[in-house]
């Protein structure tokens, strides 16, 4: 298992280069309930341009040397807003909106 106290820090240093609004942790790490076979879940938000594809290729590439499996979540503000209400509560982004912790947030 990793250190998420310590790789917190360095997951927003890599990442503020890329502009993103919010960087949210979620899932085991979040919650204090990893176990070996954990992931490191982020959600991103962010109004860079690009698809999705290209965002989460860019977020990859900043987080390659933090060697654990990721999954990624991009999202644009408007569509994370929008996923507040209980007909999301099964989804990684509701999850990521309700229960994850703000690791950075654009002033």
């Amino acid at each position: 298992m990793i250190d998420i106290e310590a790789l917190k820090p360095q997951i927003v240093e890599k990442l503020k280069p890329l502009n993103p609004k919010r960087i949210i942790l979620f899932g085991s790490y979040a919650y204090g309930t990893p176990s070996e076979e954990s992931d490191l879940d982020l959600c991103i938000i962010t109004e860079s341009a690009g698809t999705k594809i290209e965002k989460k290729s860019k977020i990859r590439n900043a987080l390659k040397d933090i060697v654990i499996a990721k999954d990624i979540l991009v999202e644009n503000e408007e569509y994370y807003l929008s996923h507040s209400d209980e007909n999301w509560i099964n989804t990684a982004l509701y999850d990521a909106r309700h229960k994850g912790k703000v690791l950075y947030e654009q002033k």
